[in-house]
């Protein structure tokens, strides 16, 4: 799992030759820390075909920003620079991986 930040967005998501599946979160959110390793596991199981990132909103707020994140834990799937999905809260195993399969298949 990759670390999104402000700095190596561009670099790493804007450039990303996959789909990308960017995870809003933060180390004090509870809920976070129980989605975190379903989302973890996702980006072992769609290793070279789903970039997938952890963006902390407090070190990244212009991210958070930029994305108009205004609840967390919130997953964000897109492709090139367009979204084309959102996940908000804590979502069992196979709907994250439901979704990124949607996500290659777009």
């Amino acid at each position: 799992m990759t670390e999104i930040t402000n700095e190596n967005f561009d670099e790493l998501v804007g450039r990303a030759t996959t789909p990308v599946c960017l995870e809003f979160t933060a180390d004090w959110c509870g809920p976070c820390a129980r989605l975190h390793p379903l989302v973890e596991r996702l980006a072992d199981d769609y290793a070279g075909r789903l970039l997938v990132g952890a963006v902390d909103v407090d070190a990244a707020e212009e991210l958070a920003d930029r994305f108009r994140i205004t609840t967390i834990p919130t997953l964000l799937l897109l492709r090139g620079s367009h979204i084309s999905g959102k996940l908000v809260g804590i979502r069992p195993y196979e709907e994250l991986a439901a979704a990124a399969e949607r996500l290659l298949r777009a």
